[in-house]
């Protein structure tokens, strides 16, 4: 369910590509994609199959149902329903943690993660007798009130001692990661069912197929839990919040390219190349950041260099966007660099890292 909220998010940044319309998705993105995180932690440490679970995740899946709804119109007129929903979404963390009051160890964090629910639920409840732009800022209050609360060290000690299972939580986040993914192909097909055949048109939305897929291919092969080691320190709230650039700007990235094929042979608008190149090259940043903790909190799983591979193609990237933003250039020639730097990762990964990787392994067996 919270991913029909990504998707109605990602559809209604499809209708405004301004500076604005990003601002506005940007906004209401992190506190969509915080509720899915603070759901699938509890989830991995508290998940119970009986009655009163499965009743209380039905009542929260009705609160995220009013969410995807509502959010087209979250800073106009469905505003006070969107908040509505919020509340449904904390009020029902607040019984869920409050449920787990009688597990001693995991009292401390049961006890601080529902007073964080509540004290943010309330500031979601409060804005409904709050008139805009007011209404607004107490969102971000909320949202900026948890990131403080569950960033902090009291806090991060207290999930240290209630450890998250590192193959369950790699699962939901790859899951996520890879329905994300498939939305973006979605748009691409549906971006050509809506246009004319064009051999220009079609090209870019083959190459657009291509990055995605290369993509797919560099995060899950390389998908790996062992940063979650060790709740107390950062490497582990790097890897899992670096999660939330990831899946954002790959929603962003597949709305781009949608709007790329859309356009057909012209040229796209210097606001599409920064949204296309831009996004990518987040996505490949924030997936370099996550080879870096796991390459730092276990080294002989993954090559050092995989990390260095991403941040520099995330830079090339940027160049790429100027480029064709200075000469002028086409949608297809963007696409087709693109996917060069994306397909370059499956390459490398084939070719170059993993005989780098495997030759590090060799090394540390012979020591």
């Amino acid at each position: 369910m919270f991913v029909v909220a990504v998707a109605q998010l990602g559809q209604a940044l499809a209708h405004d590509l301004s500076v604005s319309g990003l601002a506005k998705f940007t906004g209401l993105f992190i506190p969509v994609w915080y509720a899915w995180f603070h759901h699938t932690l509890y989830a991995d440490r508290f998940d119970a199959d009986n009655f009163a679970h499965r009743f209380l995740t039905f009542i929260q899946m009705l609160g995220v149902a009013g969410i995807a709804a509502n959010v087209h119109g979250a800073f106009g007129e469905t505003s006070q329903a969107f908040a509505d929903s919020f509340v449904i979404v904390k009020l029902v963390m607040i019984v869920l943690y409050r449920r787990c009051y009688h597990i001693e160890v995991a009292l401390p964090l049961a006890r601080r993660l529902s007073s964080v629910f509540f004290v943010s639920g309330s500031l979601w409840l409060a804005s409904l007798f709050v008139s805009t732009p007011g209404r607004f800022w107490l969102w971000a209050l909320a949202v900026v009130f948890e990131f403080v609360v569950v960033f902090h060290r009291s806090t991060r000690m207290k999930y240290a001692v209630m450890p998250l299972t590192e193959s369950h939580v790699v699962e939901r986040f790859g899951l996520f990661t890879i329905i994300v993914l498939g939305e973006s192909v979605a748009g691409i097909v549906s971006g050509l069912t809506e246009v004319q055949f064009q051999l220009e048109t079609t090209a870019i939305g083959a190459l657009g197929v291509m990055l995605v897929f290369g993509y797919w291919w560099i995060y899950f092969e390389n998908l790996d839990g062992s940063a979650l080691k060790g709740l107390g320190g950062w490497t582990p709230v790097f890897w899992l919040y670096v999660h939330l650039p990831l899946v954002m700007s790959l929603t962003v990235l597949g709305i781009s390219i949608e709007h790329l094929v859309s356009e057909g042979s012209a040229h796209p608008e210097p606001s599409i190349i920064a949204l296309t190149a831009g996004a990518f090259s987040v996505s490949l940043f924030a997936i370099g950041v996550t080879h870096v903790v796991v390459s730092v909190k276990k080294p002989e799983t993954l090559n050092p260099q995989k990390s260095r591979w991403r941040i520099s193609s995330a830079i090339l990237v940027i160049l790429i966007g100027l480029l064709i933003y200075s000469i002028e250039g086409t949608g297809l020639l963007l696409m087709a660099l693109l996917s060069v730097v994306s397909f370059g990762q499956v390459l490398g990964e084939l070719f170059v890292l993993n005989e780098e990787s495997g030759h590090a392994e060799d090394q540390m067996q012979e020591l």
